[in-house]
């Protein structure tokens, strides 16, 4: 991650106003980032994503997390050497690891939440949306996410950007929801895309 980030900035940098980082199981509606982006000034330094609350706060990469230019910008070059900004309590774990990298660049995480709903999802939609299927997998989820954070139909923003875990049965699924499903009132479509 640390080289990614390194090569985004070097190559990237001055081209793009946000860089979003994401894991391959994770299904991202980017037109919703690109809106919560959009009330954010690039210029500014932002970090965004879902709040894992333990060692200072962090954002979890499986849930995915972005930085504005300016941030990118000021942290890509500490990520040219492998010793830059290296915190050896937590354990080589990628997010956390850039969590503190952030924090000692004085960026912390930006909420990201709207009305208590979270936007970035560290688990798939039926682990947050069915609150009494707590699993022993999942059961870190519920020890670390942020305060005043609610289960069931409330959990999720209208304008949620990521779920994590996604397998690529449910990936179809969600891009079929999002994008293909059409609400029809009785008169017309309210919704449609194409």
């Amino acid at each position: 991650s640390r080289l990614a980030w390194h090569y985004a900035y070097k190559h990237y940098g001055k081209d793009y106003d946000w860089f979003l980082k994401a894991d391959d199981d994770t299904f991202v509606v980017l037109e919703n980032f690109r809106y919560l982006a959009s009330q954010f000034d690039p210029e500014d330094h932002h970090y965004m994503g879902w709040l894992i609350g333990t060692n200072g706060g962090y954002a979890s990469g499986g849930a995915g997390y972005a930085v504005s230019r300016r941030t990118l910008n000021q942290i890509g070059p500490v990520f040219a050497t492998d010793h830059g900004c290296k915190d050896t309590t937590g354990g080589g774990i990628e997010d956390m690891q850039f969590g503190f990298c952030l924090r000692k660049i004085g960026v912390h995480l930006d909420s990201t939440r709207d009305k208590f709903e979270n936007r970035f999802h560290p688990l798939r939609p039926e682990q947050i949306l069915t609150p009494n299927l707590k699993h022993a997998q999942d059961a870190w989820y519920w020890r670390v996410r942020p305060k005043n954070t609610t289960s069931g139909l409330g959990c999720c923003s209208d304008l949620t950007i990521s779920f994590h875990y996604i397998n690529p049965t449910l990936m179809r699924e969600l891009f079929f929801y999002v994008y293909d499903l059409h609400v029809f009132d009785g008169r017309r479509y309210v919704f449609k895309r194409h």
